[in-house]
């Protein structure tokens, strides 16, 4: 796919520990070259991308395929009026749980249930928006953690059915692109961290995982 005038697009390395991020959230964790494959990349033949997904259950094959897919999405958008609304979030959504989610691209109306707390009630229309018109407002001095704490907080209240911390995962990235800011991107080597800290910031027992994201996983997406 041919990218637009002014494409809202990663650098190599960014991008591949982009889709990384996204694939650790549902505990696929592949190599740089694995990610390359996965994501069909220049010099990535579709032979080795059906030999890489043959390597994987069917569902972790789907999610794949469902980041490629939402790859594929950002690459064809110009960075030109990017805003973050519902009606994004909710695009996003259904093109990253497509497939997994019984009702992908749609808001949540009934109660889910996370292991670590328990079950969680139907957030409105108006929390889940409040939380994303958040990303609107950033500027140089608060982007990381502005971010940060819009990734947790929507992660939190699981809009969704499925998908929910890799669409505001996304989301935040987007918005972060398209203001010309680092991005945010989980490492392998702090995931376990990273996964620590969420968990005490699901139970409610402290908030470090916004200072931990915006001190260590943003990186620059400029081109040396």
């Amino acid at each position: 796919m041919k990218n637009p005038r002014n494409a809202l697009i990663f650098i190599p390395g960014n991008r591949l520990g982009f889709a990384g991020t996204l694939l650790r959230f549902e505990d696929i964790a592949l190599t740089a070259d694995e990610t390359a494959a996965a994501l069909l990349s220049d010099g990535v033949s579709e032979e080795q991308y059906q030999s890489l997904l043959r390597s994987f259950s069917e569902d972790e094959a789907i999610v794949i395929r469902n980041v490629r897919n939402a790859l594929n999405f950002l690459d064809s958008r110009g960075a030109s009026g990017v805003f973050a609304d519902l009606g994004l979030f909710i695009e996003l959504n259904g093109i990253l749980a497509k497939d997994q989610a019984l009702f992908p691209g749609v808001l949540r109306n009934g109660i889910c249930s996370v292991p670590c707390i328990g079950e969680i009630p139907v957030p409105t229309v108006s929390e889940v928006s409040r939380e994303i018109a958040c990303l609107n407002r950033m500027d140089r001095h608060n982007y990381k953690r502005a971010a940060a704490e819009c990734f947790c907080r929507l992660s939190r209240m699981q809009p969704f059915w499925d998908g929910n911390k890799r669409t505001a995962f996304f989301l935040c990235n987007l918005l972060l692109l398209g203001k010309g800011f680092d991005v945010m991107i989980i490492r392998n080597s702090v995931y376990a961290d990273f996964d620590r800290l969420l968990t005490a910031f699901y139970t409610g027992e402290n908030e470090d995982i916004i200072s931990f994201l915006a001190g260590c996983c943003f990186f620059r997406n400029q081109a040396s």
